[in-house]
């Protein structure tokens, strides 16, 4: 239509066409808002969807139906679905027992922290099949992600991973609860996304997300990660005739023809730490000790070499130190630093049931930055607290050994830490998991290797921190809440 025509339209109907497609509008625009298929409809990251939280709640989304504000986006393969009221992501399909290569998100609206004095994430969540004899399957992610600078594109979106630590489950029953504070990088931005993120390649876990919330305040977890309890029930304790084995930091004895060694000095101080010893396989299993602030001191490094051990009795233990030219270290389990306030308490350190062997590089590279960490934790804190370690090698299972030593010293293929921290108010628990490796790994990030306490008892078969009452017990061991530990 030439521009002359147009402009001699009349007004009345200039105003029908434009009644006209307002009506249009309103109709196709009311349609595609109904649409209960999340699959790359909304659109986050606009800055403008949550401008403020609600109740302090930035997001409040239970998964029972649809995604509600979070927006699925696959890469490939298998997309995150609603199953069992809950959000699932897996490329394993039950029925034709085949698994699919997947990259899949669920993406949160644009979320407006400009006015946050901090935040927190949590969820509860339930995570299977992801490890193969305690390492992930190749290919195999499951993460919770951040960003302020979402470009529509997961892939090429620079995230922040915010894990921390899942938990692996073994049933699908039992829920875990996760739980972050946000970090400060985000609190003050006004287009903060949230996601969470699945990958698989051959192998595929499957983790279903249920209950999320985005909320403005702090971790609901008493005195930063600490939980109590008011039970008296103990179905699991230790029930040794041996007092000691009544202490905290002692786990379940294993039994069988394995021989508890409690080593005390004749000084004050008592108990200094505790093995448990597998006679058959002529190697220590564990040991357990306490760490209290203000329990140091400056005696010197003991220096006369590895003793035997004079708790063992002739045939207890091999016939020589056969680490002894082997190219793997006398690793301590329970460290000459930690008993530096007695010299016999030192020296009990330097017995050879106190060692297992570790590669170099790996007993003062991560393995040293450990216990340097721990001791960090116990500087610390308050006098009145006490941090209970449990710590050893994996000997009990094939899969978990490296190598025996002229086919008798068994090499562990992962060492861990189980540690109980006790306040007044309360306990808390994490764990640490790490591969015996010939590699510099000292740089690394101890939050990598963090895992619970629940998952370290699949990995070992050991019942850590059993004399805990069970309702404490069963809390401080599901979760590790890495953010309530000071890095």
């Amino acid at each position: 239509m030439p521009p002359f025509f147009y402009n001699t339209i009349t007004i009345p109907m200039k105003k029908y066409y434009c009644s006209l497609f307002a009506l249009l509008f309103v109709l196709v625009m009311g349609s595609c808002s109904s649409s209960n298929d999340n699959e790359d409809t909304l659109q986050p990251g606009g800055g403008t969807d949550t401008p403020s939280a609600v109740n302090g709640e930035y997001i409040n989304e239970t998964f029972v139906a649809t995604f509600g504000s979070f927006t699925v986006k696959t890469i490939k393969g298998t997309p995150w679905v609603i199953d069992y009221s809950s959000a699932k992501a897996t490329g394993y399909d039950s029925g034709t027992k085949a698994t699919t290569v997947s990259d899949s998100y669920i993406i949160s609206k644009s979320i407006d922290l400009s006015k946050s004095k901090g935040a927190y994430l949590q969820f509860q969540y339930i995570l299977r099949y992801y490890t193969n004899v305690g390492a992930p399957y190749a290919d195999l992610s499951d993460k919770v992600l951040i960003t302020d600078n979402y470009t529509g594109n997961p892939s090429t979106t620079k995230w922040n991973d915010i894990t921390g630590m899942l938990v692996e489950g073994s049933n699908w029953d039992k829920w875990y609860d996760y739980g972050v504070s946000i970090p400060n990088d985000f609190i003050g931005k006004s287009n903060v996304v949230v996601a969470l993120h699945y990958q698989c390649g051959e192998k595929s876990a499957t983790w279903e997300v249920k209950n999320l919330l985005m909320k403005e305040g702090n971790l609901n977890i008493a005195d930063n990660g600490l939980v109590s309890g008011s039970g008296t029930a103990n179905a699991n304790k230790n029930t040794s005739e041996v007092n000691e084995t009544s202490r905290l930091e002692f786990p379940k004895l294993m039994g069988g023809n394995s021989k508890l060694i409690v080593h005390s000095t004749s000084d004050s101080y008592g108990v200094n730490y505790s093995v448990e010893w597998d006679v058959d396989k002529m190697s220590q299993r564990w040991s357990c000790y306490q760490l209290y602030n203000g329990f140091g001191g400056n005696v010197s490094r003991y220096d006369d070499g590895y003793p035997f051990d004079p708790e063992l009795n002739d045939g207890e233990y091999l016939d020589r130190d056969y680490f002894k030219g082997s190219g793997f270290d006398h690793g301590h389990i329970c460290p000459s630093a930690d008993r530096l306030y007695s010299t016999e308490a030192n020296k009990q350190t330097f017995y050879l049931t106190n060692m297992q062997p570790q590669y170099k590089k790996f007993n003062a590279g991560v393995w040293d930055k450990m216990e340097e960490r721990v001791r960090r934790w116990i500087a610390l804190s308050p006098v009145s607290d006490t941090l209970f370690v449990c710590k050893g090698g994996t000997i009990d299972n094939e899969a978990y050994i490296l190598k025996r030593i002229s086919n008798k010293l068994i090499v562990p293929k992962y060492f861990y830490m189980a540690l109980l921290y006790k306040a007044p108010s309360g306990y808390k628990a994490i764990a640490f998991w790490a591969e015996n490796l010939d590699e510099d790994k000292s740089n690394d990030d101890l939050r990598n290797y963090v895992i619970s306490i629940d998952d370290l008892e699949q990995r070992t078969g050991i019942d850590f921190f059993c004399n805990l009452p069970d309702d404490i017990e069963n809390k401080v061991e599901s979760n590790s809440y890495t953010q309530s530990w000071t890095w």
